[in-house]
């Protein structure tokens, strides 16, 4: 513990613990609660936000946004789709097309006799989801 002419520095904010930080804004000797080192300023100057208190910290790593966990749903709810479509179109010639990105270089596959409008509709989308993609991503400089 710190200790200026006898007596111990305790928080400016709370008085109850041992004061280990200053605040780079106003000053003040603050406690590990009472400070937030990613801005290096007390609860004084940067009152808590919903997002850094404990109680609603996220269940996910910093990694994985929502973002991500729609497109899994969106994978998931196709694939029963497609199961049960299965189910009740077993009658007739069965036709399918897919367009597949690996990189910038596309790969189209289609079979049956409706393929060439299933392909068409997957490269179709796949252009639609890239420009929605790169529209996004783009940066405005000002």
């Amino acid at each position: 513990m710190e200790v200026v002419g006898g007596l111990p520095q305790y928080c400016e904010i709370c008085a109850k613990q041992e004061a280990r930080y200053v605040c780079s804004r106003c000053g003040r000797r603050v406690c590990e609660q009472d400070f937030r080192p990613s801005l290096w300023t007390c609860t004084g100057c940067v009152p808590i936000t919903p997002l850094e208190s404990p109680e609603h910290a996220s269940a996910l790593p910093s990694g994985i946004s929502w973002i991500l966990l729609a497109s899994f749903a969106m994978v998931l709810v196709g694939m029963i789709l497609i199961v049960a479509a299965s189910f009740t179109q077993s009658h007739g010639a069965m036709s399918g097309g897919t367009v597949i990105l690996i990189g910038p270089i596309p790969i189209i596959l289609g079979s049956g006799p409706e393929s060439s409008w299933l392909i068409l509709l997957g490269a179709i989308m796949t252009v639609v989801a890239v420009m929605a993609f790169l529209l996004t991503r783009r940066k405005t400089y000002r």
